[in-house]
C-alpha cells in the first residue's frame, strides 16, 4: 500500500527480491524432530501458515490483510492458481480474476464438509455442514496511501462482519489500520477449533475494534496495538487491551512472540506465547506455545487460571498438488487443577487438483478426561474449499 499504483499491499513480495540466503537446519536436527513429533501425534489445522514458512515470506505477500489471512492480493492469486495446484493454468495471459477496477478488489472463500463424528459413548452423528462462507471486499483509490478492507462472513449462520478496517500507509515500511479487526497473535490458522485458538480466544469469531500499528523492515514485522479488549461493539468498561507481536523471517525458518495484557473490571487477563517454524527439503514444521493468566473465569477474587497450549504441525509436500499434514495439539484448561488435560492428534492429505479449488480429507482423534466421554471422539472428515 504505497503512494504509487500498487494493489493493494505489497510491502511483503517486495520482499521476495531482497531475501537472502540462509543455511538451513542440518539433517541430524530434522530427523531428531521428527522423531520426537510423531511419538506425539497429529492434528489437522484449517490455515496455511506453513505456506509463508515454506516460502520464507510474511503474510502480507499473499494477503490484503498484511497480518494474514482473508483476502488475496495479486500475487496471492497467482500462488493459488499456478504454484500450488498439481494442474496449473498454463498458456494464457494470467490475470487478477479478483481486481474488478484498479481502485475494486473482491474475493471469497466458501468450505463445504461431510463429517461422520463417532463418539465413545453416545450414537454417531454423520451429515453435510456448510462449515464457512466469506465475502472480502478492498477499496483502494489509485495514487491515495488508503484503503478499506471488509471480511464478511454469509454462512454458515447468517451475516458476520468479521473485520472492517481502514488502512493508512505511513510511508513505505509502516501501516496504520483503525477498526474491527482480528487481533494479531501467534500463527494465523483458519481453523477456530484449535486448542490455541480456542483457549487464546483469539480466532476469526472473536474480533475487537482498536488501531494496529505494524512496522514491515526486510526481515522483521512488529505489531503494535491497542483495543477495546471486549467482542462487543463499543467498549464496556474504561480499560484497553494492549498488545505486541513480532515475527522475525528469514528464508527458511522463523521465530516471533505475542503478548496482550487485558485489565477488565471482571479480572485481569494475560496471554503471550511463542512461535515459529522451519523448512527443510519438502519438510515444513511449525510450533506454538500459550501461556495464560486467566482473573476473569475465578470466582475468588485475587485467585487466576493458568492455562497451557500448544501445536505442533508437519507438513510434507509428497508431490505438486499434495500435501500430508500431520499436527498434535495440547490443553490443559488449568495448571491448577490435576489430570484435566486434553489432546487431539490427527492426519489430513490435502489436495490441489486445479485453479481455486482444494480437496481435504482427514482423521481427527480427540482425547480428554474419562470424566467428560463428549471429549473423547474420532471425526472422519472431508472437505471442498472453494476460493479466489
Amino acid at each position: 500500500m504505497d503512494s504509487d499504483a500498487e494493489w493493494p499491499v505489497r510491502l511483503g513480495f517486495r520482499r521476495l527480491l531482497r531475501q537472502d540466503a540462509r543455511v538451513t537446519a542440518g539433517g541430524i536436527l530434522l530427523k531428531l524432530t521428527i522423531t520426537v513429533f510423531l511419538m506425539y501425534g497429529c492434528l489437522p489445522a484449517h490455515g496455511e501458515p506453513y505456506l509463508a514458512i515454506k516460502t520464507g515470506n510474511p503474510c502480507s505477500a499473499c494477503h490484503v490483510d498484511p497480518t494474514g489471512g482473508g483476502m488475496r492480493n495479486s500475487y496471492g492469486v497467482y500462488y493459488g492458481d499456478v504454484e500450488l495446484p498439481a494442474t496449473p493454468i498454463k498458456n494464457i495471459d494470467y490475470a487478477d480474476y479478483g481486481l474488478v477496477t484498479d481502485a475494486l478488489g473482491i474475493g471469497s472463500d466458501v468450505r463445504f464438509n461431510l463429517d461422520n463424528e463417532s463418539p465413545d459413548e453416545g450414537e454417531d452423528k454423520r451429515g453435510f455442514q456448510l462449515l464457512s462462507g466469506q465475502i472480502y471486499l478492498a477499496i483502494r483509490p489509485p495514487k491515495v496511501p488508503v484503503s478499506i478492507y471488509i471480511d464478511e462472513q454469509v454462512a454458515p449462520a447468517g451475516a458476520l462482519n468479521r473485520q472492517a478496517f481502514i488502512m493508512l500507509a505511513l510511508g513505505t515500511d509502516y501501516i496504520l489500520r483503525a477498526g474491527k479487526f482480528i487481533l494479531p497473535y501467534g500463527l494465523r490458522l483458519e481453523d477456530d477449533s484449535a486448542f490455541i485458538r480456542q483457549a487464546t480466544q483469539v480466532n476469526f469469531h472473536s474480533s475487537d475494534i482498536g488501531i494496529d500499528l505494524i512496522a514491515q523492515y526486510s526481515q522483521l514485522t512488529v505489531n503494535l496495538f491497542v483495543t477495546n479488549g471486549t467482542q462487543s461493539p463499543s467498549n464496556d468498561d474504561n480499560t484497553l487491551q494492549l498488545g505486541a507481536r513480532g515475527e522475525f523471517i528469514s528464508q527458511h525458518w522463523r521465530l516471533g512472540a505475542s503478548a496482550i495484557h487485558n485489565d477488565a473490571d471482571i479480572g485481569a487477563r494475560t496471554m503471550a506465547n511463542v512461535f515459529g517454524g522451519f523448512t527443510y527439503d519438502r519438510y515444513t514444521f511449525l510450533l506454538e506455545h500459550d501461556f495464560i493468566k486467566d482473573e476473569s473465569r475465578q470466582n475468588i477474587p485475587g485467585t487466576a487460571s493458568e492455562i497451557f497450549a500448544s501445536l505442533a504441525e508437519l507438513n510434507i509436500a509428497l508431490i505438486k498438488g499434495y500435501n500430508l499434514k500431520l499436527t498434535t495439539e495440547f490443553l490443559d484448561p488449568d495448571r491448577n487443577i490435576d489430570e484435566n488435560e486434553q489432546t487431539r492428534y490427527s492426519v489430513l492429505l490435502e489436495y490441489f487438483p486445479f485453479a481455486f479449488t482444494q480437496l481435504r480429507m482427514g482423521l481427527r482423534v480427540k482425547d480428554g478426561i474419562p470424566q467428560a466421554p463428549e471429549q473423547n471422539t474420532h471425526l472422519l472428515f472431508g472437505q471442498i474449499h472453494a476460493y479466489f
